[in-house]
C-alpha cells in the first residue's frame, strides 16, 4: 500500500514539474509583470483629467479639457491593463476617456482614436463606442469630416493626403505609424473601398521610409514598427519596392528586420542608423510598438525572443511611480507611458507548436501512465 502511494506521488511529483516546465516555457509566468501593469495603469489615472482626457504635460490633472489626437494611444493601455489585472478601475478610466471622445466633432480624431473606441467596444459591448469611430469613416464618405484653421471639410482622399503632406520632411517616417491605427478600424467598420486606401497609404509609407540621413529625417525605427504592426492587423503581406527596407519581399521579412534591430538590453533605438548610439538613444515608444508589431505577426511563437526581452526592457526602467522615462534619465510623456503599459499588457509570448507539440505528449503519456495504474489498482483483490 506505501509502495502504491509511493509510486503515484512520484507520477504526480514528474507531472506537475512537466506542467511547470510548459508554464515556464511559454512565458505564463513572468515575475513582476502584473504588478509593473498594475502600477503603470494606477499612475495613467492618478494624471487623467476629470473629463477623461489627458493633456500633453504629465500632470497634474486638472478638470480638462485635454488633447483630443493623444487619447487613443493612452486609453489603449488602459483597456489593455483591464484585460490582465480585471481591475474596475482601469476600465473606468478607458470608458472615461472613450467617453471624452464621444461628443467631440471637429478634427477629434487622432489616428489611434477609431482604434481605441473599437477595443472598448470589443471589452465592454457599448455600441456607442463603435459608432463613433464608424461616424468617422461615414463623414469621410461624405465629405464632410471637418479639422484644422479654417475648418476645411475632407474626404477620403483629402484626409490621407493632408496627413501625408502633415508627416513629410523630417518626420516622413512616421507615415506608417499613423496609418496602421486607421487601415484596421477601416477595415473593421469602413467602406471596402476606404480599406484599400488606408492599407496603400500604409504601403506607401512603408515605400518612403528613409535611414539614410537620421540628423535631419528620424524615426525610421518606430515606422517600421507602424508599418509591421499595420500589416500584421490587417493580414496583408506586402514586398516592399522602394525606401530603406526594400530589400524585404514579405511583412515576414520586414518583421525579422525590425527583429534584427533589437538591442541586447531588449531595446530598439529610434533610428536604425544612428553614428554613435548610446543609452540615450534607446526610445521607450519605439520599443513599444516594436512590440506590439511584433506581437501582431508572431503566429507561432517566432519572435518570443524578443517580445520577452523588450517586456524585461521595460520591467527594468519602471519608476517608483509606475510610470517610465521615455529613454534612460530622460523624463516622463504620458502618451508614452500609455503605449508601454499596452505593450506589456500584450507580452505573454505564445508558445511554440513545437514546444506545446513535444510537451504535450509528455504530459499526455505522464497522465496515461497514471490513468493506467489506477486502473491496475482498481482490478487488485
Amino acid at each position: 500500500m506505501k509502495m502504491n502511494k509511493l509510486r503515484k506521488f512520484r507520477v504526480l511529483s514528474v507531472l506537475g514539474v512537466a506542467i511547470l516546465l510548459l508554464v515556464w516555457t511559454s512565458g505564463v509566468f513572468a515575475v513582476g509583470l502584473v504588478p509593473a501593469i498594475q502600477s503603470g495603469a494606477d499612475h495613467i489615472q492618478t494624471i487623467q483629467n476629470a473629463d477623461g482626457s489627458f493633456g500633453w504635460t504629465h500632470g497634474p490633472s486638472s478638470a480638462g479639457p485635454g488633447s483630443t489626437n493623444i487619447t487613443g494611444p493612452i486609453g489603449m493601455g488602459l483597456i489593455s491593463a483591464y484585460g490582465v489585472t480585471g481591475d474596475a478601475d482601469h476600465l473606468t478610466g478607458a470608458t472615461d476617456a472613450a467617453d471624452f471622445l464621444l461628443p467631440q466633432t471637429e478634427g477629434w480624431v487622432g489616428t489611434f482614436n477609431p482604434f481605441f473606441l473599437l477595443k472598448t467596444y470589443d471589452a465592454t459591448g457599448t455600441v456607442a463606442y463603435k459608432d463613433k469611430a464608424t461616424e468617422f469613416f461615414d463623414e469621410l464618405t461624405a465629405g464632410t469630416y471637418t479639422r484644422g484653421t479654417p475648418s476645411m471639410d475632407y474626404d477620403t482622399a483629402g484626409y490621407i493626403s493632408w496627413l501625408e503632406t502633415v508627416r513629410s520632411g523630417s518626420s516622413i517616417n512616421l507615415r506608417p505609424w499613423e496609418f496602421a491605427p486607421l487601415a484596421y478600424a477601416a477595415q473593421r467598420v469602413g467602406s471596402s473601398s476606404q480599406t484599400t486606401a488606408f492599407i496603400s497609404a500604409l504601403t506607401d509609407g512603408i515605400n518612403t521610409l528613409d535611414n539614410t540621413d537620421p540628423n535631419n529625417v528620424w524615426w525610421d525605427m518606430l515606422g517600421l514598427s507602424g508599418g509591421v504592426f499595420g500589416l500584421g492587423l490587417t493580414g496583408t503581406d506586402f514586398d516592399p519596392t522602394a525606401g530603406s527596407f526594400a530589400s524585404a519581399s514579405s511583412t515576414s521579412d520586414l518583421a525579422d528586420i525590425l527583429a534584427g534591430f533589437q538591442n541586447p538590453n531588449g531595446s530598439w533605438y529610434w533610428g536604425s542608423n544612428l553614428a554613435s548610439p548610446d543609452s540615450t538613444d534607446e526610445d521607450s515608444q519605439t520599443t513599444a510598438y516594436a512590440m506590439l508589431a511584433l506581437m501582431s505577426v508572431n503566429t507561432s511563437g517566432q519572435y518570443n525572443d524578443e517580445i520577452i526581452a523588450g517586456r524585461n526592457y521595460f520591467l527594468g526602467t519602471q519608476l517608483g511611480s509606475g510610470g517610465f522615462p521615455s529613454y534612460p534619465t530622460g523624463g516622463e510623456n504620458i502618451e508614452v507611458e500609455g503605449e508601454v503599459v499596452w505593450a506589456l499588457s500584450g507580452s505573454e509570448p505564445i508558445p511554440e507548436p513545437a514546444t506545446i507539440a513535444l510537451l504535450g505528449i509528455g504530459l499526455a503519456g505522464l497522465g496515461g501512465r497514471y490513468i493506467r495504474k489506477k486502473i491496475k489498482g482498481k482490478n487488485k483483490p
